[in-house]
C-alpha cells in the first residue's frame, strides 16, 4: 500500500528539518514499556545489551562490554525506532521509504513508501506515527501496513508522545516558537509553551521558552520550574534529568531536590543514557564515543 502523496519542499527546509531532528529534545521513554525505544534523532541508541551507532555512513551495533562490534545496515540511520525486537527506520539514502529489519539487520522489509522525506516519530500499541516532509500532518499506520489515518492536519509537528488515547505533540507557530498540544488526532488543546522532555509518573516534563526544565500535570496545569539554564536538549533517567546547555556542556539535575552538578567539561553533541552510564560524542566529525558514570566519574573511551 502506498501512503498518500505529500508536498515537495525545498532543500533548504530539508536541511533545517535535519537540524531540528538532531537538536530537539526527542528521546521520550515510558517506564512501563521497557521493550520500547522512543524515536531517537541522535546517532547513538541502545536496546538490551547493545549500543547502536552511526559511523562512516553506516549503522553498527556493539555490546556494552565493548565486544561483538558488527555492521547492521550499509547506510546512515539517524531516524529510527526499536519496537518488539524490530528496527523501524527511514534510511538516509532512501528517505522516502519506511522499512523494518531485525536487530541484527536481517529480514529487511518495506512497510510504506511516500513521495518525499518522512520522519519516524513514535510507535505505540502496534501503531506507527510519523510526519510527512513538511510536518503539516501526522500519519498513523498499523505495523502490518493497514488502517492508515491522517491526524492533526495542517499542523507543523516535530515530536510526539502517545499515552493511552492522548497524543502529545511539539508544534511550531509562524514565529517558529515551539509549544505542546494534547489531543486525540483531530481536536487538540495547547497545554504549554516549550518542548517535551518526557512523560513520567503521570507528569509532563518540558523545556520552557526560557531554557529551563519544568514539570506540569498532563493538562498543562501547575507548571513548576525545576532548574537548568539555557537548556537545549534533555533526557530523563527516572528522577534525574541530564541536559545539554547552549555552551554544549552536560549537567544533571535531581527533579525532586533540584540539586545540579556538571557531569563533564567536554563539549557534547550527542548523548545516550544507559543504566548508570552516559555515552556521548564531542562532535559530529569526531566519531569517538566516550562514556562516563552518571555521577561524573570513570570517564573512558568506549568506541574509537
Amino acid at each position: 500500500m502506498k501512503c498518500n502523496s505529500i508536498k515537495i519542499y525545498t532543500l533548504i527546509l530539508l536541511l533545517i528539518s535535519f537540524n531540528l531532528v538532531f537538536f530537539s529534545s526527542c528521546i521520550l521513554h515510558k517506564e512501563k514499556d521497557s521493550d520500547n525505544l522512543f524515536f531517537n534523532g541522535n546517532g547513538l541508541s541502545s536496546f538490551g545489551d547493545w549500543i547502536y551507532y552511526n559511523e562512516d555512513h553506516k549503522f553498527y551495533r556493539i555490546k556494552n562490554d565493548k565486544t561483538q562490534n558488527s555492521l547492521v545496515y550499509n547506510d546512515v540511520i539517524s531516524n529510527f525506532y526499536i519496537y518488539k525486537n524490530w528496527i523501524y527506520f527511514f534510511p538516509q539514502k532512501e528517505s522516502t521509504t519506511l522499512y523494518k529489519m531485525r536487530l541484527d539487520g536481517t529480514d529487511k522489509t518495506e512497510i510504506c513508501n511516500i513521495s518525499n522525506f518522512g520522519r519516524l516519530v513514535n510507535i505505540y500499541n502496534d501503531y506507527i506515527y510519523f510526519t510527512d516532509f513538511d510536518y503539516n500532518r501526522l500519519l498513523k499506520l498499523k505495523i502490518d501496513n493497514t488502517h492508515e489515518l491522517y491526524l492533526f492536519k495542517d499542523l507543523p509537528i516535530f515530536n510526539i508522545a502517545v499515552i493511552e488515547d492522548d497524543i502529545f505533540c511539539e508544534v511550531t507557530d509562524n514565529n517558529e516558537n515551539l509549544f505542546i498540544i494534547k489531543g486525540d488526532g483531530n481536536k487538540y488543546t495547547k497545554i504549554a509553551d516549550g518542548t517535551i522532555i518526557n512523560i513520567y509518573n503521570n507528569m509532563l516534563y518540558l523545556i520552557n521558552q526560557n531554557g529551563q526544565i519544568c514539570s506540569s500535570n498532563l493538562d498543562g496545569t501547575k507548571i513548576e520550574i525545576i532548574g537548568g539554564k539555557d537548556v537545549i536538549r534533555a533526557l530523563m533517567n527516572k528522577n534525574e534529568a541530564f541536559y545539554i546547555s547552549k555552551e554544549n556542556k552536560i549537567k544533571k539535575i535531581n527533579l525532586t531536590t533540584k540539586e545540579e552538578i556538571k557531569i563533564s567539561d567536554d563539549n557534547i553533541c550527542e548523548i545516550l543514557l544507559v543504566d548508570d552510564w552516559v555515552y556521548y560524542r564531542t562532535s559530529y566529525e569526531n566519531q569517538t564515543v566516550y562514556r562516563i558514570k552518571a555521577d561524573g566519574s570513570h570517564k573512558e573511551v568506549f568506541l574509537d
